[in-house]
């Protein structure tokens, strides 16, 4: 412990600094340690020292070390954090923990490890004795198969034994750890464990996690394209041509390097006992290793021939691939990041980076409580047979802090996994094929019609576009009329002469050139002006991983079973267009008038037995409430009674607009039917637009909702035409707009006269 005279005050910002080989200090609870010359005898390993050092770690430090563990600290005291303290979800964590200490939770291990290792020795002897004493070559497959089961199992015990103490005494614990992983799997304990606990400390974090760094196999994020350095393997992740071809159809690919992932855990564990990095125990890991290199290929000699070997083996492989595959579903599919882990963000990284998986408890030993995984990540010393027990408080612990807490079944897990790896072979695809420099401007508009992938962007510098994939729609930046500014829209992309937006989230909050929209790596739609956000779809980690353009102008986020997460269609602003439901929750609102601060908006009207189409007018705060205007509803539609089912208003391509209802979507009134629409309205959203029949819904900074139809020859030119208003009469319209409207019409000569300067 550090002398009274020489215990210092250190601020958060200077503890930075403090985070290089031969200068590593850390914060608990406050206080700072220097750990420079206990990294090498860390029992973790140096790596979450390294990881972890300039920062707070308190997090970390309780979740992996028991109570007896604080003891030991003293001797690395050197001061105290001046400015320590403690966010509301790190206190909640704590507290949980300690819940947990003091319910025994951390003590009591169940029955479960001395039930797998019977079931290991009778597996072992069924297999061994299949092979000596039959002659089938059947019987020979399935004892193949059967030795598969035994690695798995194995493997579990030798997860959890690298966490906790599975046996009664530390001694007893490592001559499992060597038995289970080293003799009978041919792994290498040591290697298992300076892997894994690198991978718990920075949860998929691309750098740092060694569990994400699979190239030039596999790839599950574009920014890995960048050939970022693994500082876990200390060397570069080169992306090169290879790697891409690779990495481009690594979603077909990846059950079958599955099957053979075993041989990459066997290389790890001989480059690591065979370097000259600082292995505990390295002689007990080396007999170890040497025990299963003579049991197992003498076992395999005593098949009738090399065919039988062969299918031996691979069969022994293929099976334990299952548990490659399931540590790979809790992680390929879930948010990553570039950098360090960062402790006071413990909590939060560990809860998005990881996916747990739904199933019945009698299933527990089949996912060897990586089911879990965001009990498992969150408290790794808690013995697996307690995980489902606190499933419930972590669960509403992530929901009090709104933190994600996904949880899907296995069979979609793998749907996600396929997907990520997907979505990044396309872009890898992409890579593969360059791009002429005379055709970026159609690669920009096009390449990502069918799907546009996580971290993709457009900017306003480079006048990008996203592009439906009947080239009828664009998603990009269109000029406000302000000098350099910009709104986010969609428009009718092969107009000419014509850039009507249909459809824009920052009306009122116009961005610069430096503005850029990107579908980030947590699947969250972000607008961003100069590092700040401006508007998001508010969808990270919500299981969206590529985005669509429909055909109908709805942009669309997707999960990878295609599950619609977020789409424009359900955010309007102040047009409709042709299939677009208009839902009672929904409502239409016209951009701000440059005459007055009030806007109109179209929704659903509801009275207690029937409701009806309505058009109000919303004036600004600083009008007197008790005006009689306020929220005036000054047009309503149709109206119906007795309502069951849902309820939306609809226009279809052919022009009529009215509400469709009913359990089986049959009822319908019309608002406007256009006779040359011999549809149904029901079907509306099912049709794809065209550029034969555009048309569009809007309602107007005057307050009139319009129906305009695209016509490409009016008198010799291409044009919006009107075919609907909601309101004939301006006067109608409540509103400063309209006083001046009606203001201007009594000194008209003729009321057609003011009717027509109001149209136009």
């Amino acid at each position: 412990m550090a002398d009274q005279k020489n215990i210092i005050n250190i601020t958060a910002e200077d503890l930075k600094s403090h985070n290089k080989p031969g200068d590593l200090w850390i914060s608990i609870q406050g206080k700072v340690y220097n750990v420079t010359n206990w990294a090498k005898d860390h029992p973790g390993g140096a790596s979450p020292l390294m990881n972890l050092a300039g920062q707070d770690v308190t997090n970390a430090f309780v979740a992996f070390h028991p109570a007896t563990a604080w003891k030991h600290l003293d001797e690395f005291f050197i001061g105290y954090l001046s400015d320590y303290h403690v966010s509301d979800v790190s206190r909640d964590y704590r507290r949980l923990i300690s819940e947990f200490t003091k319910a025994g939770l951390f003590d009591k291990k169940g029955h479960g490890v001395f039930i797998t290792m019977c079931s290991i020795v009778v597996m072992l002897v069924v297999s061994v004795c299949g092979v000596l004493l039959c002659d089938d070559v059947w019987v020979h497959l399935c004892c193949g198969g059967l030795m598969g089961f035994i690695w798995i199992q194995s493997g579990w015990l030798g997860h959890d034994s690298g966490h906790y103490q599975i046996m009664s005494s530390r001694g007893y614990n490592r001559f499992a750890q060597v038995l289970t992983g080293n003799c009978l799997s041919g792994i290498s304990i040591a290697w298992w464990k300076w892997n894994h606990n690198a991978h718990h400390i920075a949860c998929n974090s691309l750098e740092f996690d060694p569990d994400l760094q699979h190239m030039p196999f596999f790839a599950v994020s574009s920014s890995l394209f960048s050939s970022l350095r693994s500082y876990f393997y200390e060397r570069k992740m080169n992306f090169d041509a290879v790697t891409r071809f690779l990495v481009s159809y690594q979603h077909w690919t990846f059950y079958p390097v599955m099957c053979l992932a075993r041989l990459n855990l066997f290389g790890q564990s001989f480059v690591l006992l065979s370097s000259k990095r600082s292995v505990p125990n390295r002689i007990q890991e080396i007999i170890g290793i040497l025990v299963f290199w003579i049991w197992f290929p003498l076992v395999v000699s005593f098949l009738p021939n090399w065919g039988e070997r062969v299918m031996f083996v691979l069969a022994s492989f293929a099976v334990t691939g299952v548990q490659h595959v399931q540590f790979c579903l809790n992680h390929f599919s879930s948010s990553v990041y570039v950098g360090p882990p960062v402790g006071n963000n413990w909590f939060e990284n560990q809860t998005k980076g990881t996916l747990n998986i739904t199933c019945p408890s009698w299933m527990d030993w089949f996912h060897g409580g990586l089911q879990y995984q965001i009990e498992h990540h969150l408290f790794p010393r808690l013995p697996r047979c307690n995980l489902r027990k606190i499933s419930p408080y972590v669960r509403e612990l992530c929901k009090k802090h709104n933190m994600p807490y996904l949880s899907v079944s296995f069979l979609e897990a793998n749907v996600l996994t396929i997907g990520t790896l997907r979505t990044a072979a396309l872009q890898a695809r992409d890579i593969t094929n360059p791009i002429p420099k005379n055709l970026v401007w159609e690669a920009a508009t096009s390449s990502f019609a069918s799907q546009i992938s996580l971290g993709a962007r457009i900017s306003v510098r480079d006048n990008q576009t996203w592009v439906s994939d009947n080239r009828t729609f664009a998603i990009g930046f269109v000029p406000t009329g302000t000098n350099n500014h910009f709104q986010l829209a969609i428009w009718y992309n092969e107009l000419p002469g014509d850039q009507t937006v249909v459809w824009s989230p920052n009306r009122n909050s116009p961005v610069g050139k430096d503005a850029i929209l990107e579908l980030d790596d947590t699947g969250n739609l972000v607008l961003i002006d100069d590092k700040t956000t401006v508007w998001a779809s508010n969808t990270s980690n919500a299981g969206v991983k590529m985005a669509t353009f429909s055909e109908s102008g709805n942009f669309i986020l997707c999960s990878a079973t295609l599950r619609r997460v977020w789409q424009s269609f359900s955010h309007p602003s102040d047009t409709l267009l042709p299939g677009q439901p208009l839902t009672v929750s929904l409502e239409l609102t016209s951009s701000k008038s440059p005459l007055h601060e009030g806007y109109y908006a179209l929704n659903m009207l509801q009275e207690p037995t029937s409701l009806s189409l309505a058009l109000t007018y919303n004036p600004p705060e600083s009008y007197d409430p008790s005006d009689s205007h306020t929220n005036y509803s000054y047009w309503s539609g149709p109206e119906i009674s007795n309502v069951t089912g849902d309820v939306v208003a609809l226009m279809d391509k052919a022009g009529s607009f009215g509400i469709v209802y009913g359990v089986s979507s049959d009822g319908i009134v019309y608002v406007y039917k256009n006779d040359a629409d011999n549809g149904s309205l029901s079907s509306a959203g099912n049709r794809t637009v065209t550029g034969s029949d555009l048309r569009r819904l809007t309602l107007e900074t005057n307050g009139n909702l319009r129906m305009y139809r695209w016509d490409n020859d009016v008198n010799g030119s291409r044009q919006w035409v009107p075919e609907w208003a909601a309101v004939s009469n301006p006067c109608d319209i409540a509103g400063v707009l309209s006083i001046l409207l009606c203001y201007s019409l009594l000194r008209c000569r003729t009321h057609h006269q003011c009717l027509r300067q109001y149209w136009s």
